[in-house]
């Protein structure tokens, strides 16, 4: 039986091959394009939001990051490709396993257990992502090889 503690799932060396292979500038384009390109008027929103909010100055990539998992996990019940998304972007910026499941943990306390548990599950199967793209070396941990397993995860 596969280990049911998350903090499991991924090792230290696992991880820190994914973070070495880590591009945020490939998050940032592809969430520009999967944005924009709906509608492209709303270009200048997305530019102000990675402009300023995601902006050093203004918030610590790591911070950012638990806050968006806390509010995106709440509002998308704990599922789906937005919440992954920022899930593994919190774990390249800096926020261990454990983070992250305390994060989760307070969500599921404001928020509900429901959410709580769909949390944890979309946090196990990105894990089980991450871990696959991390076997294969820092050609298979960058992220724009891991933006296709992950939209076939979580669509």
């Amino acid at each position: 039986m596969a280990d049911a503690d998350l903090r499991n799932l991924l090792t230290d060396a696992e991880l820190s091959t994914l973070r070495s292979a880590y591009d945020v500038n490939v998050l940032f384009n592809a969430s520009r394009a999967s944005l924009a390109a709906p509608f492209p008027p709303g270009g200048p929103l997305v530019d102000f939001i990675v402009g300023h909010a995601y902006h050093p100055e203004v918030m610590s990539p790591r911070e950012r990051e638990r806050t968006l998992i806390a509010l995106l996990a709440t509002q998308n019940q704990g599922r789906g490709m937005t919440v992954a998304v920022h899930l593994y972007w919190g774990l390249m910026e800096g926020l261990s396993i454990t983070d992250v499941t305390e994060t989760l943990l307070l969500v599921g306390i404001y928020a509900g257990v429901s959410v709580y548990a769909q949390a944890l599950g979309t946090f196990r199967v990105l894990l089980g992502a991450l871990r696959e793209g991390a076997s294969k070396g820092r050609e298979g941990a960058t992220t724009a090889a891991l933006i296709p397993t992950l939209l076939g995860s979580f669509r």
